[in-house]
């Protein structure tokens, strides 16, 4: 029931559209297309979007939306997707558009199920967060230690497709942060305010940050 022509797909860092009709000799040739976590069919009120946790092959046609299983070439490796396979796909009817109906974050808990580990009853740090955002539209991709100096490197980026203000914070002390590249290289000088940042549509940030 969605006329659209147009689908959208996951990418990394983001998400591309690409035509769901065959006008031309190069939409012919992306009778499959590569799409990570999801692809999407929506029209201004309503979307389905069909998600998986890896499976990288999408085909939409019309109305038609397809992922595929297997690819099964037998050549260079004439054993190709030989044995079993085990995977999770999941069809996610949505309100509104891709970015307005929560496909991503859903499917990003179809591809990271919540974990768990073996700790102590009472720990003094119980309940804190290292870091979080105040804005749904840019994501956590990686907290580590710096490779070089007694800090953290946070990187994050943008979601959905547009402009957005961001406040980084932590339920720590931050004694001081500031803009690196993704070699930690330092793009400023360090500050001591609270930690905001716009961020252009799909850009990547990364931070130090002294706690």
């Amino acid at each position: 029931d969605i006329r659209s022509t147009r689908a959208v797909y996951d990418i990394q860092f983001g998400h591309v559209e690409r035509p769901t009709h065959y006008n031309t000799s190069w939409d012919q040739a992306r009778f499959e297309v590569a799409g990570h976590k999801w692809a999407d069919i929506s029209d201004s009120g309503y979307g389905v979007s069909l998600m998986n946790d890896c499976k990288y092959g999408y085909n939409a046609k019309d109305s038609t939306l397809k992922l595929s299983l297997l690819k099964s070439a037998k050549f260079p490796d004439t054993e190709a997707d030989m044995g079993l396979h085990t995977f999770t796909y999941a069809l996610y009817p949505h309100a509104g558009t891709v970015t307005e109906g929560g496909t991503i974050p859903e499917s990003l808990n179809l591809n990271v199920p919540v974990g768990s580990a073996r700790g102590r009853e009472k720990v003094q740090t119980e309940g804190k967060r290292i870091v979080w955002t105040d804005n749904p539209s840019v994501f956590v991709d990686a907290v580590k230690k710096a490779e070089r100096e007694e800090c953290l490197i946070v990187r994050l980026h943008e979601v959905s497709g547009s402009r957005q203000t961001v406040s980084v914070r932590s339920d720590y002390p931050v004694k001081k942060w500031t803009v690196c590249n993704l070699l930690e290289q330092d793009c400023g000088a360090a500050e001591t305010d609270e930690i905001t940042a716009v961020l252009q549509p799909f850009e990547i940030r990364t931070f130090k940050i002294w706690l």
